[in-house]
């Protein structure tokens, strides 16, 4: 895997953002960033929307979420793909990424989206990262990102997010949400399992919020908080800048993040 950049080997392509997240995570300690990364549709070529067509595509996505794990365990160094599983919604599958360190959670992703869109290939099967595919009252599919720095995971780590980094997050939230997917307002309408689109929330434990930080981490008093904002269509390096700016930089950098994103968004 290797980043892209313009002839003359200095400025960054137009749809690398990886340097914005490596240059970040250089300037912070953020120690752990762990991230369930897709929900995927995952649907035949043909698009049959009959009950035997889906049902053939579901048949067809289990075999490929099991050869898509022995293929990342194989290719990578580390397994980092943890776990594979199906969701509400029919067809739809989630694989998670991490825990992994700075800017190898984005690295990872990216790589098992690789190979997942070559094993389709392979099955006759397209991968479909919209957050909202199919119309109807189901879940759509998103990108949770779990996070957590040096300071959430010692002691105290539950009281640092919820006096510090929520209201970073819920001052943000408008701008953050312009990097977190491609028409995400068609998922995240407040309900199933999802927070409103335009207005912050968080709780504890709960699926039905922007920012849900576990019980585990409030019963501790330490560990991680799980962004659920994110479209299963992000991009990783976006979503993780994004995470670091507002939480450890006080939110100064993301229109800049929201500039460049919507330079790369432009005809060429």
């Amino acid at each position: 895997m290797t980043e892209t950049y313009k002839p003359e080997l200095k400025t960054p392509a137009l749809f690398n953002f990886r340097w914005i997240a490596e240059k970040k995570f250089k300037k912070q300690e953020i120690a752990s960033l762990g991230q369930a990364l897709n929900k995927n549709i995952l649907r035949q070529r043909e698009q049959q929307q009959s009950i035997n067509g889906l049902w053939d595509g579901q048949l067809k996505v289990f075999l490929i979420h099991n050869i898509f794990q022995q293929e990342n365990v194989t290719i990578l160094e580390e397994p980092y793909l943890k776990l594979i599983n199906k969701l509400v919604c029919l067809l739809v599958q989630k694989f998670q990424i991490g825990i992994a360190h700075r800017i190898e959670a984005g690295d990872h992703l990216w790589l098992a989206r690789y190979i997942l869109e070559r094993l389709g290939e392979e099955f006759g099967i397209d991968i479909n990262y919209d957050p909202k595919p199919i119309q109807g009252d189901w879940n759509g599919t998103g990108a949770h990102c779990n996070f957590s720095t040096t300071k959430t995971r010692e002691q105290g780590g539950y009281e640092y997010i919820k006096e510090i980094m929520l209201p970073l997050l819920e001052k943000n939230h408008q701008k953050m949400m312009l990097l977190y997917g491609l028409n995400n307002e068609a998922r995240l309408t407040g309900k199933h399992e999802t927070g409103e689109y335009s207005q912050f929330s968080w709780g504890d434990g709960s699926r039905g919020c922007s920012i849900r930080v576990p019980i585990i981490t409030k019963e501790l008093g330490k560990g991680y908080l799980e962004d659920r904002r994110p479209a299963a269509n992000m991009d990783p390096y976006l979503v993780c800048s994004a995470l670091v700016d507002t939480t450890c930089m006080n939110g100064k950098n993301l229109m800049s993040l929201i500039e460049q994103f919507a330079e790369s968004l432009k005809q060429l």
